[in-house]
């Protein structure tokens, strides 16, 4: 079950783990490497997502939604969300961000517990802001800028946290946008903990193209 994690367990902001390695999960802009990244950066091997959890107690975290243990997902004080995705070579990618609305309780635990499925329920900021995002993701954004004059039909391929999904929506609502996932617990972790609220089809990237392709051409 969810275990809340007490003030007085609470480390300051940027507080040093064993053999100095930073687990300020929150923070893209690693320590020492003084560029952004989308990797958790350490100077040891990267160690489970609850062992992280523990190390960052000024940070929540879950594990595993739907049964998929490759899924993490992490709150901090300021109610700003990370969605990390492990891999064979991806093991502590941040591959979303996004901060919602409200102060949230911290817990560690299963993804899966209702307690932290309410608890962690994600009101989306309004509006959202750019200034939040990757900057690839928000380079991605300002280029599609047009949509707000001249709605486009959009595909994208992987969902993530869904921010990008959500910024569009938001901004250029009479775009048509379709998205293809292929891991349900991902959408899951979507609509879950990052307010994320679009269709998506369920699939493999190439299965989903050829699909459309064959599609287009009758």
């Amino acid at each position: 079950p969810g275990i809340p994690i007490h003030p007085s367990q609470r480390m300051p902001h940027g507080a040093h783990g064993a053999h100095g390695a930073l687990w300020a999960v929150e923070s893209w802009t690693m320590s020492g490497a003084g560029k952004a990244s989308a990797f958790l950066t350490v100077d040891q091997p990267v160690l489970s997502a609850a062992t992280r959890a523990k190390r960052t107690a000024n940070v929540g975290m879950c594990d595993g939604v739907l049964g998929d243990e490759r899924i993490h997902v992490t709150v901090d004080a300021e109610n700003k969300r990370s969605l990390l995705l492990d891999g064979p070579s991806t093991s502590g990618f941040v591959q979303s961000q996004l901060r919602c609305k409200g102060s949230p309780e911290l817990f560690m635990g299963s993804c899966d517990d209702p307690l932290i499925r309410k608890a962690w329920r994600c009101e989306l900021p309004e509006p959202l802001e750019l200034s939040e995002a990757f900057p690839y993701v928000a380079a991605i954004l300002r280029r599609m800028e047009g949509c707000r004059k001249h709605p486009m039909k959009v595909l994208l391929l992987g969902l993530g946290g869904g921010t990008m999904q959500s910024y569009l929506d938001a901004t250029c609502p009479a775009s048509q946008l379709l998205t293809v996932e292929a891991s349900p617990g991902v959408l899951e972790a979507a609509r879950r903990f990052f307010g994320f609220t679009g269709p998506v089809h369920l699939s493999d990237a190439r299965l989903a193209l050829s699909q459309l392709v064959s599609e287009q051409r009758r």
